[in-house]
C-alpha cells in the first residue's frame, strides 16, 4: 500500500462530534481539486482488486456509552480508519460498509418483551429460557403481528430461539434502541462517511452499503447472519447466512477489514468468514488483512483478543497496522 497525502479538509476533531455530517457537494468539489494535482485512475482500471470491508461504523455504535473503551479513547478508531482510506486512496478499489439496520420491534428490543405485570422491560435485561417458562418475561402481545396473528406460535418461537442461543453459549440481552433505519444514529460516523464519499468520487466507484439484522426474529453476532436461524416447528429457516457476500469478498486480490464492536465482538464476523475460507480454499486466508488498530474490542467482553488474533494468524490471515507499509505482491491471486 502507498502513503498518499491526507487531504487538507480532513479534521480529526470531527471524529468526536456526533453531529458532524459531511456534505457530498462539498466533497465533490474537494475531489475535483484533488484530481487536478494527483494522478488517480478509476477503480475499474485497477489490475488488482483491493477492497476495504467496514463493519458497524455507525454513529449509535461509535458514540454509545456501551461501546466506550478505556484503552482507545472515543474517536481514535474513526480517525485511523479515515486516514487509512485517504493514504491508500489509489490502491483501494472498492469499499463495502456493513450496516446494522433495525426496526423498533426486534427480538432484542424493549418493545418485544414484557414482564409478569405486562410492563416493557428495561435496557440490558437478560432473558433466559427459564425466565420464559416461569412467566417472569414473555413476548408482548403485539409480537403476534410478526407471526400472522398467532401469539402461541410467537411464544414457542422465542423460547426455541433463546434455547438455541443458550446452546451456543449466548444469552439474549435486551439492547437499547440503536441503528434504527431512518434515524441519525443509523448513519455512518461522519468522519468515516466523509472519507467513504471522497473515495467514491475520486475513484469513480459506487459506495456499497450492505444492511443486515433487519429480520425481527433474529439477532446477529456476525454481520454475515445469525447463529440461530431455525423455526421451532422445523418448517425451514427464518433467515440464512450471507454466503454470497462472503464469496464475493473473497474474490478480491486483497481484503482489508476494519470496524467497530459495541454489543457483539467483530470477531464473530471474521470467524464466519474464516469458516467459509476453510470450506472454499484455506489458501484464501492470505488475501485477508485485519487492521488490528482499526478494530475496538467490546468493553465488557472477556474474550482474550490476543488469543483470537493468534488463531487468525495460524490460519493464514494477516494481522497488520493501518500505518504499516504493506507489500501486497506476495499475496495477490492472479
Amino acid at each position: 500500500m502507498v502513503d498518499f497525502e491526507v487531504p487538507d479538509f480532513f479534521d480529526p476533531a470531527n471524529a468526536t462530534n456526533v453531529n458532524f455530517s459531511p456534505s457530498l457537494p462539498t466533497i465533490f468539489q474537494y475531489a475535483n481539486e484533488h484530481l487536478k494535482t494527483n494522478d488517480i485512475q478509476q477503480s475499474y482500471a485497477d489490475k488488482s482488486r483491493i477492497e476495504l470491508l467496514l463493519i458497524d461504523c455507525q454513529k449509535d455504535l461509535c458514540f454509545s456509552p456501551y461501546f466506550d473503551s478505556p484503552e482507545q479513547p472515543r474517536g481514535d478508531n474513526a480517525v485511523r480508519i479515515a486516514k487509512f482510506i485517504y493514504k491508500n486512496l489509489p490502491c483501494i478499489s472498492y469499499i463495502t460498509s456493513l450496516m446494522r439496520s433495525h426496526f423498533p420491534y426486534q427480538i432484542f428490543s424493549p418493545l418485544w418483551w414484557v414482564n409478569a405485570n405486562g410492563e416493557h422491560v428495561g435496557d440490558m435485561t437478560t432473558i433466559s429460557s427459564a425466565d420464559l417458562r416461569s412467566g417472569k418475561y414473555r413476548p408482548a402481545p403485539e409480537v403476534s403481528q410478526f407471526a400472522s396473528g398467532r401469539y402461541s406460535w410467537a411464544s414457542r418461537q422465542v423460547e426455541h430461539y433463546i434455547t438455541s442461543l443458550e446452546g451456543k453459549g449466548y444469552q439474549l440481552c435486551v439492547k437499547p434502541f440503536h441503528c434504527l433505519m431512518g434515524s441519525d444514529g443509523w448513519n455512518m460516523v461522519g468522519i468515516i462517511q466523509e472519507a467513504f464519499w471522497f473515495h467514491c468520487v475520486t475513484r469513480s466507484t459506487q459506495p456499497n452499503l450492505q444492511i443486515y439484522e433487519n429480520n425481527p426474529w433474529i439477532e446477529c453476532h456476525s454481520a454475515f447472519g445469525s447463529d440461530c436461524l431455525t423455526r421451532w416447528d422445523g418448517k425451514g429457516c427464518l433467515d440464512q447466512k450471507d454466503t454470497a457476500l462472503m464469496l464475493r469478498l473473497l474474490q478480491n486480490d486483497c481484503l482489508f477489514i476494519a470496524g467497530y464492536s459495541a454489543f457483539h465482538p467483530i470477531t464473530a464476523t471474521i470467524d464466519d468468514l474464516l469458516r467459509q475460507i476453510m470450506i472454499t480454499d484455506p489458501a484464501l486466508a492470505k488475501k485477508v488483512y485485519l487492521l488490528t488498530d482499526c478494530m475496538v474490542p467490546v468493553a465488557t467482553s472477556d474474550t482474550n483478543i490476543q488469543e483470537v488474533y493468534e488463531r487468525y494468524s495460524d490460519a493464514g490471515i494477516n494481522l497488520v497496522s493501518s500505518t504499516e507499509t504493506i507489500n501486497l505482491n506476495e499475496y495477490r491471486f492472479k
